[in-house]
């Protein structure tokens, strides 16, 4: 999750210190092993268990160094800087405590020379709860079936810069990463690699090989990047008791080249996408779209927040009112090279009106063709801030909704902010 900035008066650290410090501990930070992503525990940055002098080092070899996804920018502001150090040493000397670290077995092939899905598996299953797996530090592992396990808690999957790669053509239904209902799980500071070669191209036959395939389960997914999958980057759906939906989050992440969806939400509940980059994409960036059978299929609470899209097929987020769907949000997201589109409304017959949706604070710098916003059937529904350059014409276009706000939006080259018919009352 994204953590809060230490408040500037909390510690002060003469910089003389900090220049000293630098000196005696950035060359030995160099000369460590590769620094890998912290464990839960904030500092730990070699995750040994233990926030240590060690750590300082690492930590003072990246002094200053700027970018998106860096482990050592502890307040994700882009630079690691003295609110990053504050930080740190706020938890130096602190251990990590209820949880094993666990290292991947060196039998257990890590150059993507043999096929180690099953091997990898089995030692998740040897591997107790509220355990951290340790991969090693930029290795290549070769996973030719879905990673695939269930009725787990706390594992904290720690890729440490390392890639999960399939080399052989994609099948439907093999996901490199499936987790069934399953509470607590963290997959940090890997890349996902599927073998699809035509990304940005949506093949049906294949649009379940998932890169993580969540069903009725809890996940933290940050630091990711995955690419070439025919199905979707990250699928929250439901869980093997037909009851349990997903939840969790999805950021600081990459998602690229990709046959279907980026994110897709058939059953989940407070999750949140935020501050990754989709370019590539197949089908759909985002996508909110219950399924049409038995089971507790649907949605609530789903925040989409800052992120970067490129290029993508039908639409950048789409809600499918499939199912009892509440209280989303599309906020600040900004599209780049093409123009915005989004789409709510049933794909025939509406089996449940969506509720509380906020499109707020997002642009694109590209123009679009009317209408950029198609929205239908829908109850309180609020679009305020967007700014959405148009070729012409209206840039949202509401139909049979109930209470709603249009205003304030930025629609360059366009006629008309918002066409409204047949609106309803009484939501």
């Amino acid at each position: 999750m994204r953590k809060s900035k230490v408040p500037v008066g909390q510690k002060k650290y003469a910089w003389a210190a900090v220049v000293l410090i630098t000196a005696l501990f950035a060359f030995v930070g160099v000369h460590l092993a590769s620094p890998v992503r912290a464990s839960t525990l904030v500092g730990d940055l070699n995750t040994d268990g233990t926030v240590n002098v060690f750590d300082l080092s690492i930590f003072l070899s990246h002094w200053q160094q700027s970018g998106n996804a860096i482990q050592e920018d502890f307040n994700n502001d882009g630079a690691v800087n003295i609110f990053d150090l504050s930080i740190f040493l706020s938890h130096y000397g602190t251990t990590l405590s209820g949880q094993n670290i666990v290292t991947i077995p060196s039998s257990i092939a890590s150059d993507c020379s043999v096929d180690v899905s099953a091997a990898i598996t089995n030692w998740i299953a040897s591997v107790p709860d509220n355990s951290i797996l340790s991969f090693g530090t930029d290795k290549c592992y070769r996973v030719e079936s879905p990673i695939d396990f269930s009725g787990r808690t706390g594992l904290d999957f720690e890729g440490n810069g390392s890639s999960f790669r399939v080399f052989n053509a994609p099948t439907d239904q093999d996901a490199v990463w499936r987790v069934w209902q399953s509470s607590n799980m963290k997959f940090n500071n890997m890349t996902v690699t599927g073998s699809y070669a035509n990304g940005g191209t949506h093949d049906p036959s294949l649009q379940h090989a998932h890169g993580f395939d969540l069903r009725g389960t809890t996940a933290e997914i940050s630091k990711v990047n995955i690419r070439k999958v025919a199905g979707d980057c990250v699928y929250f759906g439901l869980g093997s008791d037909s009851t349990t939906r997903s939840s969790g989050s999805f950021h600081d992440s990459v998602c690229n080249s990709i046959g279907r969806n980026g994110v897709s939400v058939t059953a989940g509940d407070n999750i949140t996408v935020q501050r990754s980059s989709f370019n590539t994409i197949g089908y759909e960036t985002f996508d909110v779209e219950p399924n049409i059978a038995a089971g507790n299929w649907g949605s609530n609470n789903v925040t989409i927040d800052s992120n970067t899209i490129g290029s993508y097929y039908l639409y950048a987020y789409s809600i499918v009112e499939n199912g009892p769907i509440s209280n989303q949000t599309f906020t600040n997201n900004r599209a780049v090279g093409t123009g915005l589109r989004i789409s709510i409304g049933p794909v025939s017959t509406v089996v449940s009106r969506p509720n509380m949706v906020l499109i707020h604070s997002n642009s694109s710098d590209t123009s679009q063709t009317p209408a950029a916003f198609n929205l239908d059937d829908i109850d309180n529904l609020t679009v305020t801030g967007n700014t959405v350059p148009m070729t012409n014409g209206t840039m949202a276009a509401v139909d049979s909704s109930c209470n709603v706000n249009v205003s304030a939006n930025s629609y360059l080259g366009g006629s008309a902010e918002v066409s409204i018919t047949n609106p309803t009352s009484g939501c």
